[in-house]
């Protein structure tokens, strides 16, 4: 009997066996760079359309409306340029690249004598007030989202403790309780201060942590919280104790111990009341003391039909996943495995159900009114199914979910599936984390139009298939551990997390062989730097990348190139 494993058709789908030939291997391969070319050129529209009809031309400030201000413009459509720049045009984050300067303006312009920005009119070029709430979600959904991808040794991640150091010190001044307005700031502070203690290797962020989640985990929680939204925007709380959680067990902290009860009390309370009995997803709201919403399960009508077609909008949010991460932190920081149904149940639903969209969009699915809320949903399922690969089918609805959503159309002349709104953001997320995923973490760059990049990583192998229209030079930049840290690996499912997939470690050494050219040794850190690429018009280059072990370390290190 042949022994079998995943090849990537498209969207990782259809097993083969280890022993297929190249016939298979490749035109997966090729399928998957064609997806990679779609996804990269939707996504630089938004990039290209944004900063060439919303940077304020003096400032270099971002805005749909005449102001800079964090909640919005700085938290979601920023940082999603610059993932959007890492994919396609990193040099734009560099210093003195287009969106770099964006950030070294707005600390400039906007930092008030606390060390807080203030938001800031576009036309009268005058600071307004400080928002606590909009820069936590800066923080949490800005900066920490670009730090993740980028790594520690930049501005993005010195302005990232800067201002996180700036609003504990203004925490000491007010007290923290009277800084966070409401359980959204506390969740988005907690999920900041837990990943930034490993990033910087520095507990005091945790002891600082600590000094919120106590009200929570050292009581009773279901006597602190009423009610639940499980919406973004309300449902942060739990997603940022959970955080803390794991990173407090990963240390073996004495709060990991008191923790551990009240928060697995609350989260089994979130399950009874809070899901819908037959697809497991989770209502908008649910009470945690006495009766249930009267809207609970209930739809509400939309003012116009949205980009489905739906009529209604129904009590299932977008960002179905983001509270579910928390269980899989449970899960992760105590090794009961005591979520995992709970976590694949709607995972699976929503997979078996994919053929029933039109007869459930207005009644059980998750909000579909907008591309952005199919780029949450993405998000959501993408994240999940990185730790629950046993869950079949996924890669199949993630490609359905980008284009029946609209992610890969190109309705607008100046944005592509974009609008120069809100959404756009997370339309270009989406965009980029769907690239990866059919390239396995490589990106082409520069990019430009008509380039692919696809992978299959079978046997062992990740074989590439790179092809451009036209003649391209670049660089094939390979996934670093960029999740590895001196205090801990943040390897808990997350919000705005991009998922990783073939990660290349800096000091082990790769066979890397080009078409019918003879092998190259390569170390790790140098695939991560780039491997230079020339293409012709119409050229398709196979690669194939493979670790080589270290069976005999004095043979394998003879083996690196210099």
């Amino acid at each position: 009997m042949a022994r079998y494993g995943l090849l990537c058709v498209g969207v990782w789908a259809a097993a083969v066996s280890v022993s297929a030939g190249d016939e298979e291997v490749w035109p997966a391969a090729k399928t998957n760079g064609r997806i990679y070319a779609e996804c990269a050129r939707c996504a630089e529209r938004i990039l290209t359309g944004w900063l060439e009809c919303k940077r304020d031309p003096e400032t270099h400030l971002y805005s749909r409306g005449g102001e800079w201000n964090y909640q919005d413009e700085a938290a979601d459509h920023y940082s999603s340029l610059v993932v959007m720049a890492h994919h396609l045009r990193p040099e734009w984050n560099e210093p003195g690249g287009a969106l770099h300067t964006t950030l070294v303006q707005s600390v400039r312009l906007c930092t008030t004598e606390n060390g807080l920005p203030a938001r800031y009119d576009l036309q009268n070029k005058k600071r307004g007030a400080v928002d606590v709430s909009a820069i936590a979600e800066w923080l949490r959904d800005g900066l920490l989202r670009i730090a993740e991808l980028l790594g520690t040794d930049n501005d993005y991640y010195r302005e990232l403790t800067r201002l996180t150091d700036a609003l504990l010190a203004e925490a000491e001044r007010r007290g923290i309780s009277s800084l966070l307005k409401d359980s959204e700031d506390e969740g988005n502070v907690l999920q900041v201060l837990a990943r930034l203690a490993a990033m910087s290797g520095q507990t005091r962020y945790l002891e600082a942590a600590e000094s919120i989640a106590d009200r929570y985990l050292l009581a009773d929680p279901l006597q602190k919280l009423a009610s639940y939204n499980f919406v973004d925007h309300g449902c942060e709380l739990v997603p940022g104790l959970s955080e803390l959680f794991v990173i407090e067990s990963k240390l073996n902290r004495p709060r990991a111990r008191s923790y551990r009860e009240p928060l697995r009390r609350l989260l089994d309370r979130l399950l009874e009341v809070g899901r819908h009995p037959e697809s497991g997803l989770w209502y908008c709201r649910a009470n945690l003391q006495g009766d249930q919403p009267k809207q609970q399960g209930r739809p509400t009508k939309l003012k116009q039909p949205g980009i489905s077609g739906a009529a209604f909008r129904p009590d299932v949010p977008h960002c179905w996943g983001y509270v579910l991460f928390a269980y899989e932190n449970y899960d992760r920081a105590t090794g009961e495995n005591r979520y995992r149904a709970a976590v694949e149940k709607p995972m699976r639903w929503l997979v078996a159900n994919q053929s029933r969209f039109d007869e459930l969009k207005n009644t059980q699915w998750p909000w579909n009114h907008s591309v952005g809320c199919f780029g949450d949903s993405y998000e959501s399922m993408i994240i999940l199914w990185n730790r629950y690969r046993e869950v079949p089918g996924v890669p199949e609805w993630l490609d359905w979910t980008t284009r029946v959503g609209g992610l890969r159309r190109e309705a607008d002349p100046r944005y592509g599936p974009g609008v120069g709104g809100h959404t756009d953001g997370c339309i270009g997320r989406a965009l980029c984390a769907h690239m990866m995923l059919q390239s396995h973490g490589v990106r082409a760059v520069p990019y430009q139009k008509g380039l692919s990049c696809g992978a299959v990583r079978h046997n062992g192998v990740l074989r590439l298939s790179v092809r451009s229209e036209q003649a391209w030079s670049g660089r094939l930049c390979f996934d670093r551990p960029r999740n590895r840290h001196a205090l801990a690996t943040i390897d808990w499912a997350r919000i705005n997390e991009l998922p990783q997939w073939f990660v290349v470690e800096p000091s082990s050494v790769y066979e890397v062989r080009r078409d019918e050219m003879d092998s190259a040794h390569l170390r790790g850190d140098e695939l991560i730097r780039g491997l230079e690429v020339q293409l012709q018009p119409g050229q398709c280059l196979r690669i194939e990348v493979a670790e080589i072990p270290r069976v005999n370390s004095q043979w394998w290190e003879k083996r690196v190139r210099p």
